[in-house]
């Protein structure tokens, strides 16, 4: 883990940051709950599981914000 707290690893050949569900809630502003709830209903929001650990990419998280596909409380 960085300094910054978020995960990284190669993905595809570049640098890409994988956040842990709690992580990424916070990076978007929702509960983990409500991840894990999208998650059980398939909302547009893709996520990797690699060894039985879920992680989102960052770049994913930007699009999906800036998709307008959820609401988030600021």
């Amino acid at each position: 883990m960085q300094a910054d707290g978020f995960n990284r690893a190669e993905v595809g050949g570049g640098q890409a940051e994988r956040l842990r569900p709690r992580e990424a809630a916070a990076y978007i502003g929702v509960a983990e709950g409500t991840l894990a709830s999208w998650r059980s209903r398939a909302v547009n929001l893709r996520f990797r599981r690699i060894g039985g650990a879920i992680f989102y990419d960052r770049a994913e998280l930007d699009r999906f914000l800036s998709a307008g596909d959820v609401e988030v409380a600021s």
